[in-house]
């Protein structure tokens, strides 16, 4: 269920050529969107976000930059919109969550399905905003160092432009499906295939992968 934390849904920054929307929920301050952009994304400033003081192109870079999918646009200048990666990638971060871009479907508590092409995924446990991250791994400490031998298949290609979809079980873990690798927190990849069952209570002996630990400690996601 997600949790109480009750910030709007979405707010959008609007000039002719292009619409950008924030995710507020969605958003763990990662700042690339201040690296990238500064003119544009100023936390100093309200709003926050100024497409007026922007190229276009700039404020495309930064936003495909952010790796949650807080921030997304709309071109309407006629313009390419954003396009996924040719290949899924999960990347898992060092005592942080799942960072996944790719061609993504996402299945919502409630059921629906979520289309993205980036997100962040809690694998710590403790998000009030389940599957996504809220930082709470900092809260609470979390701390595994991301790492993994990597498997047999690691090696094997890729067949790309496919879908990825991904369900968190309920009280369980996140079921990927799809042709996706894995990549650990050195960038080494360790894993190639279409199916596996990844760790979001963070009890795993066996990090990134599931070992049915949520069973054992009792993991509860409502």
């Amino acid at each position: 269920m997600m949790g109480e934390n009750k910030k709007p849904l979405a707010r959008k920054y609007t000039r002719d050529e292009i619409t950008v929307t924030y995710q507020p929920r969605r958003c763990t301050h990662v700042g690339e969107c201040l690296r990238r952009a500064p003119n544009v994304f100023n936390t100093w400033e309200q709003p926050w976000v100024q497409v007026e003081n922007g190229t276009v192109d700039e404020i495309i870079d930064a936003v495909e930059r952010c790796p949650t999918g807080a921030l997304h646009y709309e071109r309407t200048d006629g313009g390419a919109q954003e396009q996924p990666r040719a290949t899924n990638v999960v990347f898992v971060a060092r005592n942080g969550p799942y960072y996944v871009r790719g061609d993504l479907e996402i299945v919502m508590p409630d059921g629906s399905v979520l289309r993205e092409t980036r997100a962040a995924l809690c694998r710590c446990g403790a998000s009030q905003n389940r599957p996504f991250c809220d930082n709470a791994h900092r809260e609470i400490q979390f701390r595994d160092a991301g790492t993994h031998v990597p498997e047999a298949n690691a090696q094997d290609e890729l067949a790309p432009n496919q879908k990825l979809r991904i369900t968190p079980r309920p009280n369980g873990n996140l079921k990927f499906e799809g042709a996706f690798e894995i990549r650990d927190a050195t960038g080494r990849v360790i894993f190639r295939g279409e199916r596996r069952r990844l760790c979001r209570c963070g009890a795993s002996a066996n990090k990134p992968f599931c070992d049915d630990a949520h069973e054992r400690i009792g993991f509860k996601t409502e």
